[in-house]
């Protein structure tokens, strides 16, 4: 997640002589025969984010990558698409590549690379966790009945709730909007899990990554709060390659984002995304996540139907 204070701390270990450069090589990129590259980014991943900051991260990260590999990334016309706008983009193959949440892959998935995304530097993805208070006494998902929700909203919890759906259908606990008394998301991690922490909220649903955190400045947080559930693991985003994306191109563009982690000026730009980094996978990475988005679909249309 990209916050003001991360943006500016990280930036200011660029060396802005290079990003300069990069700038001005942006300008003359397409007179200058530089090869282009079009990169799309999902509106989802703005999720908590100023947009503003996330502008300025973006166009660092473009114009040092395009001087790192001698390719002119192109990002400001397709930054921060719809669904539909990405799912065009690839339909059409106007675009070399998309960062996107999972869920906004699945659309397009037949016009991507089946042979190459980029994902987290380790792959593991995101576990969920559904916390409530230790002394509360719920020790079951299915006595959460009733009880108001608080979800964590965050790029990396995009599959959150289709998780609690597909769990509350194995429990037989029936739909979520019927099962909670209310789903209230928050884009703040501390606003989801204090007030459960404290008593005043029964339930939050948070990563486990966030929790664990909050737990290292906060040690108290273990034994106040208590999973009642978790889940598998999950990749939440990836970097996928139109099919017909010039090999060339793809290949120096992947090379540099997978060696970021290999240079001063590589490591501050991913800082801005607070990323460690980025692995080269074949889609088979993010089945179990698109498997999951599949079945809570399904059983959403199955409720609707029995409501219908």
């Amino acid at each position: 997640m990209i916050s003001r204070r991360g943006f500016l701390r990280a930036a200011s270990g660029i060396p802005w002589g290079m990003l300069g450069a990069a700038q001005a090589a942006r300008g003359a990129g397409a007179d200058s025969g530089q090869p282009t590259f079009r990169v799309a980014t999902s509106a989802a991943l703005l999720t908590g984010v100023n947009e503003n900051d996330a502008r300025a991260a973006m166009r660092s990260w473009a114009d040092v990558l395009s001087t790192m590999v001698g390719i002119h990334v192109d990002y400001e016309q397709y930054a921060f698409a719809s669904p539909s706008r990405l799912l065009e983009l690839m339909r059409k193959g106007e675009v070399d590549a998309v960062g996107c949440t999972t869920p906004d892959y699945i659309p397009f998935a037949a016009f991507v690379d089946p042979n190459l995304v980029l994902v987290g530097i380790n792959a593991t993805g995101h576990e969920y966790l559904l916390l409530v208070n230790g002394k509360s006494g719920i020790h079951t998902v299915a006595e959460l009945r009733g009880r108001p929700l608080a979800v964590y909203r965050h790029p990396a919890t995009c599959l959150a709730m289709d998780w609690v759906e597909v769990l509350l259908s194995s429990l037989n606990l029936g739909p979520g909007e019927r099962f909670f008394a209310g789903v209230t998301p928050n884009p703040k991690l501390s606003r989801t899990v204090l007030p459960v922490f404290f008593g005043q909220s029964d339930v939050c649903l948070v990563t486990r990554s966030g929790f664990e955190t909050m737990y290292e400045l906060n040690p108290q947080l273990g034994p106040g709060l208590r999973a009642v559930a978790s889940s598998e693991r999950y990749i939440t985003s990836l970097m996928g390659f139109h099919r017909d994306c010039d090999p060339a191109k793809k290949f120096k563009f992947q090379s540099a984002l997978e060696n970021l982690t290999k240079s001063a000026t590589g490591k501050q730009l991913l800082a801005m995304f607070q990323s460690s980094g980025f692995s080269a996978r074949d889609t088979s990475v993010i089945r179990s996540a698109v498997d999951l988005v599949e079945a809570a679909g399904r059983v959403r249309r199955r409720y609707l139907g029995a409501k219908g």
